[in-house]
């Protein structure tokens, strides 16, 4: 039953629920103890649930199995960096980028880290390296939003108000912090009326949406 169980596992994180996909993928490595692509789902799942330490332990475990498994690297390599462990986040993400050097999310994972370090100039750069290897309008969602806010962070207005613009373009459904980016960067640009007018917009929508936390 063990691929079944897998399958259950990928199905939960497919729909991000997080704890449904831990729950079969630990079930699944009582049969099969460190299979890759289930300790990579597990690993996964444990990083949305912000329980990075186990993440690591479970992706430890797929490398160990599969040391070319470039995609348990590039997740090692985020979760050393919410940690605060940022050598060991650019080394696995470097270990990524030596099994495949067109691998975008170990170039994003380098950035993050970086920006954890408050070197916004360096995690822009990379940054823009990444946006050009993403192959996908999602992704390229994700990246446009973290690059905007690394050029704001270094001081890149008009590229991060660019770049902000285009994330907010790309995304079906915006992230509520996108809009409040933008009128950041507008203010920071001194164009006071259109940074009034994007932070309106911003709260009518979290009305709408009854988003308290806005």
């Amino acid at each position: 039953c063990a691929p079944a169980l897998l399958g259950l596992a990928v199905l939960n994180n497919d729909r991000e629920e997080w704890a449904g996909c831990v729950y079969f993928g630990e079930l699944a490595l009582r049969y099969v103890p460190g299979h890759p692509e289930t300790c990579l789902v597990v690993g996964d799942a444990l990083l949305n649930l912000n329980e990075y330490e186990a993440a690591l332990q479970r992706l430890m475990s797929a490398t160990l199995v599969d040391p070319t498994f470039i995609g348990a690297y590039e997740l090692m390599s985020h979760a050393y960096a919410e940690l605060g462990m940022y050598e060991l986040s650019v080394g696995a993400a470097r270990e990524a980028l030596r099994l495949n050097p067109e691998s975008w999310r170990a170039l994003v994972n380098v950035a993050y880290a970086l920006g954890k370090q408050e070197r916004h100039p360096q995690s822009a750069d990379i940054l823009e390296a990444a946006l050009k290897l993403v192959p996908d309008v999602e992704n390229r969602y994700e990246v446009l939003w973290d690059l905007g806010w690394a050029c704001y962070k270094a001081g890149r207005y008009k590229r991060a108000l660019a770049c902000t613009e285009q994330a907010l373009e790309c995304g079906e459904q915006p992230d509520l912090i996108l809009f409040f980016n933008r009128g950041l960067i507008l203010l920071a640009l001194g164009r006071v009326d259109e940074a009034e007018e994007a932070y309106q917009k911003a709260v009518e929508r979290a009305q709408a949406e009854e988003n308290h936390d806005v």
